[in-house]
């Protein structure tokens, strides 16, 4: 099973509990609890898209400097 490690040295999986925990309070709390956990999701998701974009941004970058390391050893 992969591992992601996430700040200070835990992984996301042992965070799902958290965002349960949450969702949990947000069913019991009302309006405001419920806002709160919509925040968290999006604000989630929103992090998760800018490091996909980054990551893919990386691959491309190294798939042109292999490009241009094929190209120079032609």
């Amino acid at each position: 099973m992969l591992q992601f490690p996430i700040r200070n040295n835990a992984h996301i999986a042992d965070q799902v509990p958290k965002l349960q925990e949450l969702q949990s309070i947000a069913e019991k709390r009302g309006p405001e609890a419920k806002k709160l956990l919509d925040e968290t999701y999006t604000d989630i998701k929103k992090v998760l898209d800018q490091k996909v974009e980054a990551a893919k941004k990386l691959g491309e970058e190294a798939k042109e400097d292999a490009n241009k390391k094929t190209q120079k050893q032609s």
